[in-house]
């Protein structure tokens, strides 16, 4: 080494070690992969797939139950509307149905009861259906209008209040 030197240099070749260190190794350690490393990957990959797979399996599986509950939803939405448009067949007690040709595979259970309100009735309704080999269900719970109360309701203060109502022919003042 020369005098004032800051490079150490290898005994052997008297290269610089750095330049030796990046210098491209022998032959012998530049073969590649071991086999078990290559088996080591082969199941770290094996056990990715696999995996994914499932995870994209039940995926799709708990995207056709959310769209059942959906349609179960706009059903029970089509049902709870078809109370309110004749609030005169509310009537205390259970009653069940089916949806038809078209939602065949679902039926519904309404439950009707008074409540400590005289002018409200609580409604209970469930939607049943086969969902593969597991029954599912879902309950709404909603409270509709005692079409009787109401109605008696309505005639006693409109007669306290001297009214009636309905159709009826009669003059008026006109000109």
């Amino acid at each position: 080494m020369k005098a004032g030197s800051s490079t150490t240099r290898s005994a052997r070749t008297g290269m610089p070690l750095l330049v030796r260190a990046l210098r491209p190794r022998s032959r012998r350690s530049q073969r590649g992969f071991t086999i078990i490393e290559m088996v080591v990957a082969s199941i770290l990959l094996a056990v990715g797939v696999t995996a994914a797979l499932y995870t994209i399996s039940l995926s799709t599986h708990n995207t056709a139950i959310a769209s059942e509950y959906s349609v179960a939803s706009m059903l029970a939405q089509q049902r709870i509307a078809e109370m309110e448009a004749q609030p005169d067949q509310i009537s205390g007690g259970s009653q069940n149905g089916s949806f038809g040709d078209e939602y065949s595979q679902y039926s519904w259970d309404q439950t009707v009861e008074t409540t400590d309100f005289s002018t409200l009735m609580r409604v209970t309704l469930t939607i049943s259906w086969q969902s593969g080999a597991a029954p599912r269900s879902i309950q709404f719970v909603t409270y509709e209008p005692n079409a009787i109360s109401t109605a008696a309701t309505t005639a006693l203060t409109n007669a306290a209040n001297g009214t009636t109502t309905g159709t009826g022919t009669g003059t008026g003042a006109g000109g």
